[in-house]
Order: structure tokens, then C-alpha cells, then sequence
């Protein structure tokens, strides 16, 4: 309202405004190498390549020229991972994003993308009162070089095997171990039946 002039309302509206936020989320492409400086612009048909999170292709800006005799101009290019047949379909990343974040700022999601986990944290309860073995179990843990608290990835269609062995571990009982020392035992193998149980 303060600059009709500039800013006319029948141009600047809502929708307009929910037009272009989407086109730059969507579309604008990271270009790091600017004599400017870093920045995001909208470069057409760059925009259209699709995303792999195998790709190591990516988008960049360079001064036009060979390395003698520059020409002071600037020009975007792709750079290719590898060898690509005539026809062949070119894929560039667009960073280590989950299915949420790629449905949100792409309208799509992949079926299987290595970065849609969820971190689940799993610890060693250090209290002796309610956990006999607790003592010996981080003793255990700090042999073996790893922390008592331990994040790990789990995706929709699976769970890495360390964390199951990390909960074997932790839910060992003296029933399980009968005197016998931690360091016995084969945690990538099911202990017993009830230390199993109490693990899934």
C-alpha cells in the first residue's frame, strides 16, 4: 500500500507471491563458483534435470574461456560423474534430503531413498539397581570403543544389524550370561529366546 506504483496490486497478490516461492524452491539451483559469490538463480532447462541421490553430476557456474584467456563472461554448465551414452538419461543430486523434505520442496518422493531414516537413539541403562550386568555392559561398550548412547538409522523397509546386536547387548540378563563374561557371546546371533523377545 505504500508503493502502489511500484508494487500494484493487482500484479503483487497472494497468489503470485505462492507462484514464485514455489518456482524457487522448485526450480532456483545453487551456483557456488560466481565471481560474485555464492547465490541462487533460475537457469533454464537446468532446472529440468531429475534427481538421484547417486549422482555425483552437478550445476556450476565458470568464467568462459580456456585457462590462458578468460572473457570475463560467465556461463553455466553441468559436470558430468562418468560417461553417459547418447540419449541417456543425466541425473544431478539435490543434496541428502529425506522423502518429507523431497515431497515438500519437489512434489515427489523416491521409493528408495538412503536418506529417509529415522534416527532411533538406544542406551545402556547405567543404573546397577535396576540392571545387574549394567557395570560390566559399559565396560563392555568401552572396550569395544563405542558409546553407551548410540544413534542409529532405521528406514521403512529395514534396520542396520548393529542396532540389534547394540540391543542384544543391552537387554542381556543374568539368566542369559549364567557367570559367564560379555565378551563371550556372538551378539550378531540370537542369545536366547527371551533376550530375543525382549530385543523386538
Amino acid at each position: 500500500d505504500k508503493f502502489p506504483d511500484r508494487f500494484p496490486r493487482d500484479k503483487f497478490t497472494f497468489d503470485n507471491w505462492v507462484w514464485a516461492f514455489t518456482m524457487l524452491f522448485s526450480r532456483a539451483i545453487r551456483l557456488r563458483n560466481l565471481r560474485e559469490g555464492e547465490t541462487l538463480a533460475m537457469v533454464p532447462y537446468a532446472d529440468l534435470i531429475n534427481h538421484s541421490p547417486f549422482s555425483g553430476a552437478y550445476v556450476d557456474a565458470r568464467e568462459t574461456g580456456d585457462w590462458l584467456f578468460k572473457t570475463g563472461d560467465e556461463e553455466v554448465i553441468l559436470y558430468a560423474d562418468r560417461g553417459y551414452r547418447k540419449m541417456e538419461q543425466i541425473y544431478i543430486s539435490y543434496g541428502p534430503k529425506s522423502n518429507a523434505d523431497l515431497l515438500l520442496l519437489y512434489g515427489f518422493a523416491l521409493e528408495r531413498n538412503p536418506y529417509n531414516s529415522v534416527d532411533v537413539t538406544v542406551s545402556i541403562n547405567a543404573d546397577s539397581d535396576s540392571d545387574p550386568l549394567a557395570k560390566e555392559k559399559i565396560a563392555f561398550l568401552e572396550k569395544a570403543g563405542t558409546d553407551k548412547t548410540v544413534d542409529f538409522p532405521c528406514y521403512a523397509d529395514r534396520y542396520p544389524i548393529e542396532m540389534l546386536e547394540y540391543l542384544r547387548l543391552m537387554q542381556m540378563t543374568p539368566e542369559d550370561t549364567r557367570g559367564r563374561p560379555l565378551s563371550e557371546f556372538d551378539y550378531t546371533r540370537t542369545i536366547s529366546g527371551g533376550n530375543e523377545a525382549a530385543v523386538l
